[in-house]
């Protein structure tokens, strides 16, 4: 249910700029990152993850997606994280 929201809230305000911290296995990051795929406009959701295993299951998971375009995963902790962009949605878990 978390990730339809998300889905429909991205669809909807159609983000160009997406942050969220806590990417484990990718699920929510998937369903933001095909919204933005859908909406067709150009954009990036920068996810943030620290632990290796997940980091390398939700890489997997966005490439067999094809939403890798959309979706940039970072192996890190969040209060090392540079933004380079303000972003128009805070997904923070």
């Amino acid at each position: 249910e978390v990730g339809e929201f998300l889905y429909g809230l991205v669809r909807m305000i159609k983000p160009i700029y997406i942050l969220e911290t806590g990417t484990h296995k990718g699920i929510s990051a998937s369903y933001m990152g095909l919204a933005m795929k859908e909406n067709g406009l150009s954009g990036r959701l920068d996810t943030i993850e620290y632990e290796e295993q997940h980091y390398r299951d939700s890489q997997d998971l966005f490439n067999k997606l094809e939403i890798n375009h959309y979706v940039y995963g970072y192996k890190s902790v969040v209060n090392s994280f540079n933004p380079n962009n303000e972003y128009d949605i805070q997904f923070l878990n």
